[in-house]
């Protein structure tokens, strides 16, 4: 007869403690790996703006000037325009149109198309305005200038192909280098030489993405259900003191300061998404990292992440609205705004 063996295997007892053990070990690491990722991507993004930063000053050190947010292209290749045909509406949209990121990759050696991406949105970033014919990018409802979506596409910006990124209206400026009678500012290029305080001053910052780009999507006013992504313009951080928000509208002042920085309780909030408003229809600024913060690129080069109301408080937009024709562009600090 043979005596009993003890048994080499686990009883239940051990392998429920086992089990119970590393379900309290995911439960550690989980939240420390997904730290983690976020601050990889966080890592990301300060390296890509810093790149594109990198890649204006090399362009301003060429051409003195900062480049136009967007120009309306005179050709469908290319990167030929001309001042003179920049008119209220597209004269050509089937040209589409020539973005600043585009100035920057264009040459042998520039700045790569994906350093204006970023890990941290839906699809790297924002569609082009005109993607042209590649499906993927195009988001969900989306129609081009031309009322067209990707099936029937006939333009396509020469721009980065998704725009994480959009930049400082008052050093890069919209297409607005025209008069059609009721503005009484133009825009105007900005030479690089002119900004007090590189390191205090913003180039660039994230665009806030929500519901398939809806953030940066516009309605078409002759159809209203159309949507178009707005990618190509840049942030206007600053109110014209008698017009609101529309700066290129604006009245010249005989104290010199025609503009303000918003008042901290006019950071509004953008539907759905949390992300802070900087200028109403100048697109939407981030604050999708930890402490609801984003990243902002100075004219330096450096990269900091701070709140879109730190931004304001610290004037951090510039001392003044240096992409706007007349003397008195000063910019009044949010604190005495009420004027």
């Amino acid at each position: 007869m043979r005596k009993n063996q003890p048994s080499s295997g686990f009883t239940l007892i051990e392998l429920l403690v086992v089990v119970a053990i590393i379900a309290i070990l995911i439960g550690i690491l989980l939240p420390a790996l997904g730290k983690a990722r976020v601050a990889a991507r966080m890592t990301q993004v300060a390296s890509n703006l810093r790149t594109v930063a990198q890649g204006m000053t090399a362009y301003t050190a060429d051409n003195q000037l900062f480049p136009p947010s967007y120009v309306y292209a005179s050709s469908k290749f290319g990167t030929n325009w001309r001042l003179d045909q920049q008119l209220p509406s597209h004269p050509a949209a089937e040209n589409g149109y020539v973005h600043w990121s585009y100035a920057l990759f264009k040459d042998d050696g520039g700045t790569a198309d994906d350093a204006f991406s970023s890990p941290s949105v839906l699809n790297g970033g924002a569609p082009r305005t005109n993607p042209g014919k590649r499906a993927e990018d195009w988001e969900n409802e989306q129609k081009d200038d031309m009322n067209a979506d990707v099936s029937s596409a006939t333009a396509e910006d020469r721009q980065a192909r998704r725009m994480a990124y959009s930049a400082n209206a008052a050093l890069i400026p919209r297409n607005k280098f025209y008069s059609d009678g009721s503005n009484t500012r133009q825009a105007k290029l900005v030479n690089a030489s002119v900004v007090a305080g590189p390191a205090r001053t913003i180039l660039a910052t994230e665009f806030a993405e929500c519901n398939n780009w809806r953030s940066v999507f516009a309605g078409n006013n002759n159809e209203p259900g159309i949507t178009i992504s707005k990618s190509h313009r840049s942030i206007t951080p600053f109110q014209g003191r008698s017009a609101g928000w529309d700066a290129f509208a604006e009245t010249p002042r005989a104290d010199g300061y025609s503009f303000r920085y918003p008042r901290l309780d006019q950071i509004r909030k953008a539907d759905e998404c949390g992300d802070s408003l900087i200028a109403a229809g100048q697109n939407v600024v981030a604050q999708h990292h930890p402490g609801e913060s984003s990243h902002f690129v100075f004219v330096d080069s450096h990269v900091e992440r701070l709140k879109v109301t730190e931004t304001i408080a610290k004037r951090l937009w510039g001392e003044r609205f240096y992409s706007m024709t007349g003397g008195d562009v000063g910019v009044l600090p949010p604190d005495i705004n009420n004027q």
